[in-house]
């Protein structure tokens, strides 16, 4: 009779491994098991609503105390769209920086505006709750932050945006819609500062005052003064052709090349009537005087024709010199080129010493026609004064009652003549930059306050979401607060 084999005993390892490996998988079905979840939440569903409701008021009503004491952010943005500003220049080329916005005459003045009796802490609150921030774009951060984590460094960039924000608590004595105001007017007074400095600059051109000088000048002086204001201005509405040959200000409904013509017809008749009468009688208040003065500027213009021509020389006698070697560099780089294409050197030093001596050549000869230029115009200059002097001494100074009366009367014509050609020339010029800094500085969003509604809004979304987060966690951990109560109360 065979016999019944033996059953091998369980291992216990195995056993205990099995029976974890089961209480986990069953844990894991409950875990997952969205039936129960659903159950949990739909038991715990009073708890969930009671404490959403809970966070809402909690919420609203810690708002609403601090609501006096927490500051409310006021905020509007600019735009600057100015020449130069993109190298963080004012169109002098003075240094931009975003807290010019606020500086302390800009917030004085505006404050005088708004609160004119305004005490003098009230100002430095003002100040100190005012902040003007760069706005930079989502595109330039991301570049940035790109460039940054490559190892290099990011090229510095100037926003064009700024926000300017007010922050001041709600009992501040200053009510939403002033606050508001104050911060345009800060905009307007800057943009208004901007305009009178760039804008208005035509009202500080170098040119414009001849007859200021004419009051303390001897008649002989007369000529100088005005030629050379007259050039001043000719020279400033040759640049402002460049700039906009079509440009016809609303003003005078003249363009720069019509003052530039009436400049031209102005200088050819009436002033030369008057210099005319001058130089043809020999006029003088003192003859002696008048030719010390003469021979005097005929000595500076000497000196001067003779550091000009010397200087000149210089340049002539380097230019020459460069001249001679240039053959030498020529000779080398032809050398250079013809030997095989793998001996050629990476960099042919022939070429570089080429290159290095045209660029000195070029700086030579561009040096030695300005000097020529200015020696040219030193010694017609000479020559010019020189005339006047020898004109005026041969003129016969006898009877001169007259001819004083008949020029002051031409003087006179000539002044109202040329105070007219001069505010002309001013309005256009200011016309011109008005329009070319008009858009120079903008509000691209206007003042805005963050009101209590949006705070209790804001509050009681934040107080809901943390009342319901709290509610469906004790739900899915089971436990219960109204069950709770009630077992303790059943207790």
């Amino acid at each position: 009779m065979k016999s019944s084999p033996v059953p091998k005993p369980m291992d216990q390892a195995s056993t205990g491994n099995e029976a974890i490996s089961d209480e986990r998988a069953n844990g894991n079905e409950e875990l997952f098991d969205f039936g129960k979840i659903v159950d949990r939440l739909r038991k715990g569903l009073n708890q969930i609503v009671a404490l959403t409701l809970l966070g809402l008021v909690i919420a609203a009503i810690g708002c609403w105390i601090t609501s006096s004491t927490r500051p409310v952010p006021t905020s509007l943005q600019v735009i600057y769209t100015f020449p130069g500003f993109d190298k963080g220049e004012y169109p002098d080329h003075s240094k931009f920086q975003g807290n010019d916005l606020i500086a302390p005459q800009i917030v004085s003045e505006a404050l005088k505006r708004e609160q004119p009796e305004a005490p003098r802490d009230f100002q430095s609150s003002i100040r100190g709750a005012l902040l003007v921030e760069g706005i930079i774009p989502l595109a330039i951060a991301k570049n940035q932050e790109r460039i940054r984590a490559s190892g290099q460094t990011p090229p510095f960039f100037i926003p064009n945006e700024y926000k300017l924000t007010l922050s001041l608590p709600r009992t501040f004595p200053l009510s939403t819609p002033e606050r508001e105001h104050l911060l345009n007017e800060i905009v307007d007074i800057y943009r208004d500062n901007f305009q009178k400095t760039y804008a208005d600059a035509g009202l500080l051109l170098d040119f414009g005052n001849a007859f200021e000088s004419l009051k303390n000048a001897d008649f002989p002086e007369y000529e100088m003064i005005l030629d050379s204001d007259i050039e001043n201005a000719n020279h400033f509405l040759n640049d402002q052709i460049g700039r906009s040959r079509t440009y016809r200000s609303p003003t005078t409904l003249l363009t720069f090349s019509d003052l530039r013509t009436q400049l031209t017809l102005f200088s050819q008749i009436r002033l030369n009537e008057v210099l005319g009468l001058i130089y043809a009688n020999g006029l003088s208040r003192d003859r002696s005087l008048a030719l010390v003065r003469m021979n005097y500027r005929i000595k500076m213009l000497e000196d001067e024709v003779s550091a000009d021509a010397g200087e000149e020389k210089v340049y002539t006698d380097l230019l020459a010199k460069a001249g001679e070697r240039a053959q030498s560099y020529v000779l080398g780089i032809k050398t250079q080129a013809g030997q095989p294409v793998s001996e050629a050197p990476i960099i042919d030093k022939g070429l570089i010493d080429s290159l290095v001596a045209n660029d000195i050549f070029n700086s030579l000869v561009r040096q030695s026609i300005d000097m020529g230029i200015r020696t040219k115009r030193a010694e017609a200059t000479l020559a010019e004064a020189t005339r006047q002097r020898d004109s005026f001494a041969r003129t016969d100074a006898n009877d001169q009652s007259v001819i004083p009366a008949q020029i002051q009367k031409s003087l006179t014509e000539l002044n109202i003549a040329y105070t007219d050609l001069i505010s002309k020339i001013r309005t256009t010029y200011s016309d011109f930059e008005r329009q070319q800094y008009a858009d120079a500085i903008q509000i691209t969003s206007g003042a805005v306050t963050e009101t209590l509604t949006q705070s209790l809004l804001l509050a009681s979304g934040f107080g809901i979401m943390l009342g319901g987060f709290i509610g469906i966690a004790l739900s899915l951990f089971g436990v219960y607060i109204d069950r709770h109560i009630d077992s303790k109360r059943s207790t």
